[in-house]
């Protein structure tokens, strides 16, 4: 609910598609974006007190493993 109430309020003008599966995040989301064929995956990271942003083990391996594109976009300060 919490998320569906996010996307409502920042996202309403977007096609928001919200998957729940089971498995390894980078997993999912690589076999996710190969078999819908998507054009892009936008990542995030966060800042842990520096001026440079890190990304953790999902997105990492994300970037490193996609066939497409991946945007990765550190947190809002």
């Amino acid at each position: 609910r919490r998320l569906k109430g996010h996307v409502a309020a920042h996202a309403a003008d977007l096609r928001v598609k919200i998957l729940v599966h089971e498995g390894p995040a980078y997993r999912q989301i690589l076999d996710y974006a190969l078999e819908e064929e998507v054009d892009l995956i936008v990542v995030g990271g966060r800042r842990p007190g520096g001026d440079y942003p890190v990304f953790g083990s999902t997105a990492v391996r994300v970037m490193r493993h996609a066939t497409c594109p991946v945007l990765a976009l550190p947190e809002r300060g």
